[in-house]
């Protein structure tokens, strides 16, 4: 007669198959290496106790659909950088819960995600992007780079991203290329500008992102290399705006109430017009929201008005300006050289200009009670230059 397997023999093989399980579960996979081209669709994901899904080496370029799950980790290395070409794409779009997460390989710093495409799906959505930026030819240091001026054109959706710890900048956005969505992203100790934009993509850039500890804790404007003459519209943000040089606005461009903007001393703001297209500059600060217009330490170039449209400035302090002639040989808070336009000016306040509060550069057609209706203080050439 066959004996029945006794009660410690069935423990001991239930207990061995319980720990043999165990241990495969815990095996930790591989990351996957991914270097050179993306030339099919793919998806990546997460995997089951992954702690680094992909591993990315050198210039990636997607030229298919990339479609990168919630959950997925990512670690790219030394200055690796993933390029979305114009017929490629890439949607990152994570959950809440589950946040997808592009990183270095720690103790290093990787490049840019560069979007050279225009799809309407290229997305990044609950990411956490960090430890990246680092300079390279093709690229101006920052973690994402939409566009690259003439050479491409770039269009992404963002929201609910954390840009930290940059190299250099967190967003870039580039000449005719756009964020045509970006919510409730967050900036967070990255070593240059956390956003930096250029005149005709400013309007991107809404009040639901915020800042911390950057070490310019600003959102730069560049002057547009390629302008088209998009008028633009600036919303109060929770740092405030930064010019390094005279940047120029072209089209319908409105300044909203509660801006503010600080200038380097060769720092200045022009309106002006291009072939067909007519300058006009409204700037809107209310009684209790001004907007604000000063020096970042010193003094700046000040306001040029060159374009022939109609010119609305409400409810602005414009601080230490005219440090220097403009183009025209004016120095002044605010200098018209249009002879064409309407310029109104009222409630403002010029305070400590190093020329005049107002140079109207014989432009006959302005609010005729331009002396009463605003204030002037310590403006060292006089109030106001007819």
């Amino acid at each position: 007669m066959r004996k029945k397997p006794s009660i410690v023999f069935l423990l001991a093989i239930t207990a061995l198959l319980a720990i043999t399980g165990c241990e495969k579960e815990l095996v930790v996979p591989h990351a996957i290496e991914v270097a050179g081209e993306i030339n099919t669709d793919s998806v990546w994901q997460h995997r089951a106790n992954a702690t680094v899904d992909y591993l990315v080496s050198g210039s990636v370029f997607i030229n298919a659909r990339l479609t990168i799950r919630p959950g997925t980790i990512i670690q790219l290395k030394e200055n690796a950088s993933l390029f979305v070409s114009s017929g490629g794409m890439m949607s990152a779009i994570g959950e809440p819960d589950q946040r997808i997460t592009i990183t270095a390989v720690p103790g290093s710093k990787w490049g840019s995600i560069v979007y050279y495409s225009l799809s309407d799906t290229n997305r990044l959505y609950y990411c956490n992007i960090n430890n990246g930026g680092r300079e390279s030819l093709v690229t101006p240091g920052a973690m994402v780079v939409v566009g690259q001026n003439s050479y491409a054109e770039g269009k992404v959706a963002i929201r609910d991203c954390v840009f930290e710890g940059s190299a250099g900048h967190g967003l870039y956005i580039n000449d005719r290329s756009k964020v045509d969505y970006f919510h409730n992203n967050a900036f967070n100790n990255n070593a240059g500008f956390p956003i930096t934009v250029t005149t005709e993509n400013v309007s991107d850039i809404t009040a639901s992102a915020t800042f911390n500890a950057n070490s310019k804790n600003y959102v730069e404007i560049r002057d547009c290399v390629f302008p088209t003459g998009e008028g633009q519209t600036i919303t109060k943000l929770a740092v405030p705006y930064y010019i390094q040089q005279t940047v120029t606005f072209h089209g319908y461009d409105t300044i909203m109430q509660g801006v503010t903007m600080r200038f380097s001393t060769n720092g200045g703001l022009r309106a002006d017009d291009m072939p067909g297209i007519t300058g006009y500059m409204n700037i809107q600060g209310s009684s209790t929201e001004p907007v604000i217009f000063e020096a970042e330490q010193g003094s700046w170039k000040g306001i040029m008005l060159s374009g022939n449209g109609v010119h609305n400035i409400q409810h602005t302090l414009i601080k230490d300006a005219g440090s220097l002639p403009n183009v025209y040989g004016q120095q002044a808070g605010v200098a018209v050289e249009s002879t064409s336009s309407y310029v109104s000016i009222r409630d403002c306040v010029f305070d400590n200009s190093g020329g005049y509060g107002i140079d109207l550069g014989g432009n006959t057609q302005y609010n005729q009670d331009i002396a009463t209706a605003n204030t002037f203080t310590n403006c060292a050439m006089g109030s106001i230059k007819y």
